[in-house]
Formats: C-alpha cells, sequence, structure tokens
C-alpha cells in the first residue's frame, strides 16, 4: 500500500466514524507514525509505504475513530510557536488561550517600564499542561532587562503536575510547581505577587454532556467542570487572592457568555480597573482587574 492509499483509507474510516477534521488527522497521523513531513508525502506518495508501521498507522487511525483527541496519540500540542507533551491528565491547550498569554504579556510589559521592579513573582492557578506559565516565561525572558522572574504554577493534580513539570524542562522555562487545591497550595509568606493568572474549570455542569466526544469522553473532567453556573472557581479564586500582600493584577480566560458575570464578581471582592477583552471572533475570553490591596 502507497502512502496516498493509506491516508486516504484512513479519510474513509474517520469520515464514517464522523471525526470533523479528517482529512487532516489521516494526514498528520501519517506524518506522525512514518516519520515523515508534508513535502516527503507530496513528492513520495505513490511509494510504497513500511508494512509494519502501516500496521501501527491504522492502529492509531481507529484509535482516532474512537474521537480519542489526535494530541493524545501523538502526545503533542503546539501552543505560543512552542511544543507541549500532553496526556489524558491535561487539557490540550487550545488557540483561544493564546488571547490570555499575549495580553498578559503586554500587561506585564507595561507594568515593568512603569514600576521598574527589581523582582516580578506571578502565579499561574491550575495550570495543567503548564502551557501559560511556560509560554510567557519563555516570552519575558526574552524581553524583559534587569527584574528578577519568579513564577510558580500550581495544580491540584498530581498527575498534571508531572506533564507541567515535564515541559518546563523540555521547553527550558524555571518554574516552582506546586500541588493543592487553589490557593491550599500556597503558603501566606508566598502571597506576594504581582500578576496571578488563572484558565479555571469554567464549563457549567449541564453543559458538558453536550461537549465533543474528544472533549467529553477523553480530557480530564475535573479542569472542565465549573460547577452549575461555571463560576465556581472564579469566585473562590477572586476572593482568595485579596489575601495577597500587595497590589495585584488577577487574570482569566474565561467563556464567551461570562463577561457581566465576571464584572460583577471583581466588584463584590473591591477589584478595581476591570476589564473584559476579546478574542478574535469578536467574543469575551479575558477578565482582568486590579487589585489596590489598601
Amino acid at each position: 500500500m502507497t502512502y496516498n492509499e493509506a491516508i486516504q483509507k484512513a479519510m474513509n474510516i474517520l469520515e464514517t466514524r464522523e471525526v470533523a477534521d479528517y482529512k487532516n488527522d489521516a494526514r498528520l497521523l501519517c506524518e506522525f507514525v512514518f516519520n515523515k513531513n508534508r513535502s516527503f508525502l507530496l513528492v513520495h506518495g505513490e511509494e510504497d509505504a513500511d508494512e509494519d508501521l502501516l500496521k501501527d498507522y491504522f492502529e492509531l487511525v481507529e484509535k482516532r475513530a474512537n474521537h480519542i483527541p489526535l494530541q493524545q496519540l501523538t502526545n503533542e500540542a503546539w501552543f505560543m510557536d512552542y511544543k507541549f507533551f500532553v496526556n489524558e491528565h491535561v487539557l490540550i491547550p487550545r488557540q483561544d488561550t493564546e488571547v490570555l498569554v499575549e495580553k498578559a504579556f503586554e500587561l506585564i510589559n507595561e507594568y515593568i517600564k512603569a514600576e521598574k521592579p527589581q523582582k516580578l513573582r506571578l502565579l499561574d492557578m491550575c495550570t495543567g499542561s503548564g502551557c501559560i506559565a511556560i509560554s510567557l516565561y519563555k516570552m519575558l525572558e526574552e524581553s524583559i532587562a534587569k527584574t528578577d522572574l519568579e513564577f510558580v504554577a500550581s495544580d491540584l493534580s498530581l498527575k498534571a503536575l508531572e506533564v507541567a513539570k515535564k515541559n518546563a524542562k523540555d521547553n527550558g522555562a524555571d518554574i516552582v510547581f506546586k500541588e493543592g487545591n487553589l490557593f491550599e497550595a500556597i503558603s501566606s509568606e508566598e502571597m506576594d505577587f504581582d500578576f496571578i493568572l488563572s484558565n479555571p474549570p469554567y464549563i457549567e455542569k449541564n453543559v458538558i454532556a453536550t461537549l465533543m466526544p474528544e472533549v467529553r469522553d477523553h480530557e480530564p473532567v475535573s479542569a472542565l467542570d465549573g460547577g452549575e453556573d461555571g463560576l465556581d472557581f472564579y469566585r473562590i479564586i477572586a476572593k482568595e487572592a485579596t489575601n495577597n500582600k500587595r497590589p495585584f493584577y488577577l487574570i482569566f480566560e474565561i467563556g464567551y457568555n461570562q463577561g457581566e458575570a465576571l464584572k460583577g464578581i471583581f466588584k463584590d471582592n473591591g477589584y478595581a480597573e476591570s476589564a473584559i477583552l476579546k478574542d478574535l471572533a469578536g467574543l469575551d475570553r479575558v477578565a482582568l482587574a486590579r487589585y489596590e490591596n489598601i
């Protein structure tokens, strides 16, 4: 069987099983299994593929047909131009979350120019794969000077932290990881952050059953379920973050319909300068606010 024939057969299998991006996934799995890039397959597509690897290929195609996410099959995902290891213990990094990192990067650089701090301390809560903390660390490492950068990332899941630690090592990011439920992972002495970021679970409990099977059946529910109205973690984090010893910014990723609710949560907890920022599709995606702590 040639590469082209194998890819076409895989496409037919995935399409029949209602895999949304069946054409792209069939090709990407072929590139992964045979360790060939797209250019090679375009030029050499009519050549016979290795029979042993064909068996491996169609085993993965069958798993993808069962709606196991492509990234879990290849154990890799790209986020902010960095490669991350992923498995069933973490959410797969999504492009939507890049908006959070981009906005945080802009705000942090503005803060550094205005305040000229000698040390900058950041916290990423519910870190999962570590994609937010690691990407932001790498971006800041390249852009800031004369400022010590200290980054802490926490998660309740030990399995998720194992993934995050691997990603930090692979990407050369110096981050301190802590295990625990939200601020229980952070001692009172450590509560002196300049920025606190989080992409917490924010899906409404009754919506989870309606999600794509790739998400509903194969990604950790604990990283999705935000309670009855999807706002449980926002309320807890916004309230407990006010124990921070210095003024700080709190930055959340939010769902498309949660902007107004976040404004209310910020107001109820004494935050100032709150804002809701939109993604490229014009949907609410980031909520941020300043807490003066005075």
